[in-house]
């Protein structure tokens, strides 16, 4: 019977624990006592010591499942609580209580044991939640603890979708580029592709996220497009958004030849003819233009005006690339042909008294041909002016002194084997 002596000790007539005991571990103990008395004589017997229960307080709790998906319903279930209590087969209660760790205690409710969802989280937004947790025996001792929600991200689907320019002119090429594409999706970096399935599907195609022209549009016969695209994240899940595309009317182009007294004059057109050494003038007729590209620059009085002068040297295409305010562009195309007609126009007339009108015999364009030689003879036949590469410099005189008035007979030679330009010119003077 002295099984548990190790358990106690005599201290005069009291019997005292060395140890604090737990019912729930061992209930019975027993020792054996010696009692001896003056004499030295003794008696000895096996006591029993008998532990009584009494309630202890829950020493831990845990949630069974610590995660959630995102984009859960409301109220749905997380986990089971339970609770670490040495009382076997005590109950438990659990409430959401103050504290540390109790700050999204609002979003979440306790049905039984359950700890429950009151409204649908979303990963993006947060992904991770506490709250605290009371755990109540049915004696109404205490544990409290805060619990970490996890929630888990899952794939969303694409929330909007659109097209950065949903514009092109008409006149365009084949396989032009409208605009590009983008989705609006919770899962960052999520990868999109996307679909023509329904509208005008025959007038785009798609390339990656470019919408393409899949004909020549015409604004006279239609200008407004609708087509039905469809964006899939890298998940499986899509989106379906009804795009309109507008078709602008391309600007106006045209060049006027600057051929003054000449028959080849050309008309006002997109392919213009001039003489070398003079000018056409470019315009773009339009709206809402904010940017204006001209290329080559060559014989050009400016490349990011509407309207140049072209004085090209040899025949030049120019390309004109045209930008609205909405940052849509088109490129047109103008042809100047440059003629090598030898189109030089002589002045008739000639009157050197320093007014600043016909002081200088003028010959318009002669510059064009530097190689010229200038012979200007009087009634009689004689010689009385010659030079070559002629920069309209002759004032009417001989000498130092200006010729009477009367009819002079010129030539222009342009260079060997070239036709030659004759005729008069009528000098006004005082003599």
């Amino acid at each position: 019977g002295s099984t548990d002596n190790a358990l106690f000790t005599i201290d005069g007539a009291n019997l005292k624990t060395t140890v604090a005991f737990n019912f729930e571990a061992k209930s019975s103990y027993s020792v054996r006592v010696r009692s001896t008395d003056a004499g030295g004589l003794t008696y000895e017997k096996e006591i029993t010591i008998t532990v009584i229960n009494v309630n202890e307080a829950p020493a831990n709790l845990a949630l069974s499942i610590t995660t959630i998906y995102e984009n859960n319903a409301t109220s749905a279930i997380i986990g089971d609580l339970s609770s670490t209590d040495s009382d076997i087969g005590d109950r438990q209660s659990y409430t959401l209580v103050s504290g540390t760790g109790s700050t999204d205690n609002a979003l979440f409710t306790i049905d039984g044991n359950q700890l429950k969802t009151t409204v649908s989280f979303d990963f993006e937004t947060k992904s991770s939640y506490s709250v605290r947790v009371r755990s109540t025996d049915a004696g109404g001792l205490t544990f409290e603890k805060a619990i970490t929600v996890t929630v888990l991200d899952q794939n969303d689907a694409p929330t909007n979708m659109a097209m950065n320019i949903a514009s092109i002119y008409d006149k365009n090429l084949v396989a032009a580029l409208i605009g590009n594409l983008s989705s609006t999706d919770q899962d960052s970096g999520d990868k999109h592709t996307y679909s023509l399935i329904g509208g005008d599907v025959t007038a785009f195609k798609i390339s990656g996220n470019q919408v393409l022209a899949d004909l020549v549009y015409d604004y006279g016969t239609k200008n407004i497009y609708n087509i039905i695209v469809k964006s899939t994240d890298a998940g499986g899940l899509s989106i379906n958004k009804t795009l309109t595309i507008t078709i602008l009317q391309t600007p106006s182009l045209s060049g006027i030849a600057n051929l003054p007294r000449n028959s080849k004059s050309s008309e006002t057109g997109q392919n213009i003819v001039i003489s070398k050494g003079f000018s056409a003038n470019l315009n773009i007729s339009s709206s809402n233009i904010v940017k204006y590209e001209w290329s080559p620059s060559a014989g050009l009085s400016a490349t990011n005006i509407s309207n140049p002068i072209a004085k090209p040297t040899q025949t030049t295409k120019y390309t004109v690339r045209v930008t609205n305010a909405q940052g849509i562009s088109t490129e047109m195309y103008i042809t100047v042909t440059v003629l090598e007609d030898y189109n030089i126009i002589p002045s008739n007339v000639i009157s050197p008294d320093g007014d600043g009108v016909n002081d200088f015999w003028t010959v318009e364009n002669l510059s064009t041909y530097p190689n010229n030689e200038v012979k200007i003879f009087d009634k009689s036949g004689r010689m009385i002016f010659n030079i070559k590469n002629y920069q309209n410099t002759w004032n009417g005189q001989l000498n130092g002194d200006i010729l009477h008035e009367g009819a002079y007979y010129y030539i222009i030679n342009l260079g060997t084997g070239l036709p030659r330009k004759v005729g008069y010119i009528t000098l006004f003077s005082n003599k």
